[in-house]
């Protein structure tokens, strides 16, 4: 499966609280996602691109949403920062979970 970043749209927020609802994902997360309302994703998504934060979508060649990758205390000074990614549940085994994370 050919997997492309791009950045968040509205248009992804029902895939968004597809995982989001899911407790077998939500509960690995810090954040209470079980209780977000569309309003609130869609907030997250208007804002989920800042020099300190910066969340994209995983989509699929068809640019259907599979899940978020984020970047998370960008720190330039430091040059670096967390990461953390999410896909639905209905993509988990697949292919894009062998792609590997490398240092630049």
């Amino acid at each position: 499966m050919n997997t492309i970043l791009r950045r968040l749209k509205e248009t992804d927020v029902r895939g968004m609280l597809e995982w989001m609802h899911d407790e077998a994902v939500a509960r690995n997360f810090r954040f209470d996602f079980l209780s977000m309302t569309e309003a609130k994703a869609l907030d997250f998504i208007r804002n989920s691109f800042t020099d300190e934060n910066q969340h994209f979508a995983i989509v699929d060649a068809n640019d259907n949403y599979l899940g978020t990758i984020s970047l998370k205390n960008i720190s330039p000074t430091d040059r670096n920062a967390e990461f953390a990614i999410v896909l639905s549940r209905k993509h988990w085994g697949g292919v894009i979970h062998n792609v590997p994370l490398r240092s630049c």
